[in-house]
């Protein structure tokens, strides 16, 4: 599933610790099997329930740090930041794609027998 994925979306559910908890082997197992440019973002879903929330924004966002992974807390059920989630892991995918389209014309350029400046 991850050999050719450009980007991964790893969610837990701010009300249910455990989620969160399996994080670090969703994580693990995205690491081990997937490119290693592949742009990652942690949700934490289900803002809509603040008042039934074990997992704060604060932990949430320092594991996404650590991590080297996006970070946005979402409600699916009334859809708060979900388009901006989504957005932003494009943007991530993007850069990274036109960056390995510049590393692979440069390397073709380097290759090639003649230069033209």
């Amino acid at each position: 599933y991850y050999r050719s994925a450009v980007g991964t979306i790893l969610v837990y559910d701010i009300c249910t610790r455990s989620t969160f908890e399996s994080i670090r082997q969703w994580l693990k197992e995205v690491r081990d099997y997937a490119d290693d440019k592949i742009a990652i973002m942690l949700i934490g879903n289900k803002l809509d329930s603040q008042t039934l929330r074990t997992v704060s924004t604060d932990e949430g966002k320092k594991f996404a740090d650590k991590n080297g992974c996006l970070f946005f807390e979402t409600s699916a059920l009334d859809t708060s930041n979900v388009e901006q989630a989504f957005a932003s892991l494009l943007a991530v995918i993007e850069e990274k794609a036109e960056s390995k389209n510049l590393i692979i014309q440069m390397k073709e350029a380097h290759n090639s027998k003649c230069s033209i400046i």
